[in-house]
């Protein structure tokens, strides 16, 4: 490794087992390894539990995923990283082609786009409803 990269690659610090950190540590990686290709191509088949890239997930945003289910009382939980973004997630995981989606014309401008333009093209339709569509609810 050249001496000017050093400092993105510090020696590893490994607490004894009998040491322990009273707060879990903040992982500020975006990359992360496995020790073989094979390991690699596991893990991205799905096979073996672990972390690659942190868009996707990492240790950190883990624990809180985890620790929000449980105060929450549920198995699982999942992080995005913006309201749009988890409006996109639920849409995407509770749609399929051939459902029908009432929305009001007043809702959120990028979820309303969800819903006609994205969602659209997996063959799921929509009715965008006024104000005075409501009382016929």
């Amino acid at each position: 490794m050249k001496r000017n990269t050093r400092v993105n690659h510090p020696p590893t610090v490994n607490l004894p087992a009998d040491n322990h950190a009273l707060v879990a540590p903040i992982y500020q990686s975006v990359k992360f390894e496995f020790d073989t290709v094979s390991e690699t191509a596991r893990y991205m088949r799905g096979e073996r539990a672990g972390y690659f890239y942190s868009r996707s997930s990492n240790p950190t945003l883990r624990q809180l995923e985890l620790l929000l289910a449980d105060l929450q009382g549920r198995a699982d939980c999942l992080l995005t990283g913006s309201g749009v973004a988890a409006i996109a997630a639920a849409l995407l995981a509770l749609c399929k082609s051939g459902d029908h989606i009432l929305a009001f014309v007043e809702s959120y401008g990028p979820t309303r786009h969800l819903v006609q333009r994205l969602l659209g093209k997996y063959g799921v339709s929509h009715t965008l409803l006024s104000i005075e569509d409501r009382a016929g609810i």
